[in-house]
């Protein structure tokens, strides 16, 4: 009998020394601060097994979202922009919804205490594309959004993405702010909204739309700065058309990635164009004064296939962050490889500058359409948003395709 109890002695230890004992308690100090300001939440911040967590409703609805509780599943949802995220007390996953796609993605559980049920505050916050960060030194919590800046083309404006913010409007994106950049590179800006909005969209016009690249890459940086300090954020997507697409890369690679987290291209040169050579070929042989007002910029000249400037930049693609996820879009009419301006190959260069991307075609769009055509905006929409499903047809050229530089 006393070999037997002994047993069963050395068995509960072993069990005790075995299962992990969960620490709960209040995050005494701890503070949440949403989009550069503080959040005041009733419930405590608590902190569970290292895990911070904070009343489903109160956390949900800092973040701008729409929540629903459903009683009998025990489960929480919380909807934001094209984002759906369900959560289930006890459950170690959660049901994700991107725009008509749901996945299954795998979360801390969630948990019911005096009738509250906490969820993870980082799970979830980033479920619903937010930015999250942890300040030791402050014990902060900083969750943010990443806004999406639009940045147009050669001798084109803020207006050309007209199209484009009216289709990602809805409830809860809207364009917030439009930044603006005078010929000699002094940045105002207006804001068109006082309230938080969970998916800001925010323009940059150049007055100076046929700029080099190095004052492209300058203002760029510029803007990021300011959009950075206006949201707290630390990361931001761009969206971009024809040259734009370069003038980001440019920003890309002298600041190695700072602030971008995802980067579309729409016909964007980034190997150049003819059209530069054309023009500058044009103003070689031409004496007319007004076409001379219209080639004779930096741009074009910076836009010619070779030029100075392209090849400063191809020379710091190891610059190009590997953690920058690119979305590149190419034309294609009349049955060759370019979109009437940009070659297939250019729209798809960043190839050589990283990995992580994503190219699709758009046929029989031409250049000046790409930004306003319904498919490839509901493209991009789908792909910034993360639905799996976006994936792009390969960033190579058909062989079939007639070859245009």
């Amino acid at each position: 009998m006393q070999r037997k109890l002994l047993l069963i002695f050395i068995a509960i230890l072993l069990v005790v020394n075995v299962v992990p004992v969960q620490t709960v308690h209040a995050a005494s100090g701890t503070t949440l601060v949403v989009n550069g300001k503080s959040a005041s939440l009733k419930g405590n911040i608590v902190i569970k097994d290292g895990v911070s967590y904070a009343p489903f409703r109160e956390i949900f609805e800092a973040l701008g979202a729409t929540v629903t509780w459903i009683q009998e599943q025990q489960k929480a949802v919380g909807k934001t922009n094209s984002r759906q995220l369900g959560v289930t007390i006890g459950k170690s996953t959660a049901s994700l919804t991107l725009g008509s796609t749901t996945t299954t993605i795998n979360i801390k559980p969630p948990y019911l205490e005096n009738n509250i049920t906490y969820v993870p505050i980082r799970d979830v916050a980033e479920a619903l594309g937010f930015e999250v960060r942890w300040d030791q030194q402050t014990k902060t919590i900083y969750v943010n959004v990443i806004p999406v800046v639009f940045v147009h083309g050669l001798n084109s404006s803020s207006g050309t993405f007209q199209e484009a913010i009216s289709n990602f409007s809805n409830e809860f994106s809207q364009i917030t702010h439009k930044i603006t950049i005078a010929s000699n590179g002094t940045l105002s800006t207006q804001k068109l909204v006082s309230g938080n909005v969970t998916s800001p969209l925010i323009t940059i016009e150049f007055k100076d739309a046929s700029a080099s690249f190095y004052n492209q890459g300058v203002w760029i940086n510029r803007s990021a700065d300011y959009i950075s300090k206006e949201f707290g954020a630390n990361k931001m997507d761009f969206v971009t058309h024809s040259m734009g697409g370069v003038a980001v890369t440019k920003h890309i690679v002298d600041t190695n990635g700072r602030y971008v987290n995802r980067l579309v291209t729409l016909g964007s040169p980034i190997n150049g164009s003819p059209a530069g050579n054309a023009a500058n070929l044009l103003l070689t042989y031409t004496t007319l004064r007004a076409v001379s007002l219209v080639v004779d910029t930096n741009a074009y000249r910076d836009l010619s296939l070779g030029s100075t400037a392209l090849q400063d930049i191809y020379s710091k693609r190891g610059n190009f962050p590997s953690h920058i996820k690119v979305f590149s879009y190419a034309g294609k009419i009349n049955n060759t490889s370019s979109d009437g301006v940009v070659s297939v190959k250019s729209a798809f260069y960043l190839q050589n500058y990283t990995n992580n991307i994503s190219c699709k075609r758009a046929i029989d769009v031409s250049h000046t359409n790409l930004q306003k055509n319904a498919s490839v905006l509901s493209d991009v929409k789908k792909w910034l948003a993360g639905d799996p499903n976006i994936n792009g047809d390969g960033c190579s050229l058909y062989t079939a395709e007639k070859l245009f530089n």
